[in-house]
């Protein structure tokens, strides 16, 4: 993190998604002694309505979501206020494509299927 005031307000959304009831998978602390750093931090068993996804945070934080249909997460993905990113994982060229141009987002990336780390749209 470049300040502390960048810190401090990252560690703020971490403890918030906590108090929330978000689980931390992995990360969530300070690292270090010195400067500003926080370990990378993921949360899993999140909602559309928690602080943590619908604001953009300016830190090392993800949040993971469940969805069982493209409509489902093309809904949630454009129901934030901000949206200045997103990546969309598929094997499928026609998938990328129709949940890309639907979603509203300032960047839309398509990630290879190479990485074995993320399910995949179908």
């Amino acid at each position: 993190m470049e300040s502390y005031t960048s810190n401090a307000s990252t560690h703020s959304y971490i403890k918030a998604g906590k108090d929330a009831g978000a689980n931390v998978e992995i990360g969530g602390n300070r690292k270090g002694d010195k400067g500003y750093f926080i370990e990378p931090t993921i949360f899993s068993n999140v909602t559309e309505d928690m602080q943590i996804v619908q604001e953009e945070i300016f830190g090392p934080v993800c949040c993971i979501s469940k969805f069982k249909t493209k409509e489902e997460v093309i809904k949630v993905a454009n129901n934030t206020t901000y949206g200045l990113a997103a990546a969309v994982h598929t094997k499928n060229l026609n998938t990328a494509i129709e949940v890309s141009n639907a979603l509203k987002a300032g960047t839309v990336s398509r990630r290879s299927s190479h990485s074995q780390c993320h399910n995949e749209l179908t």
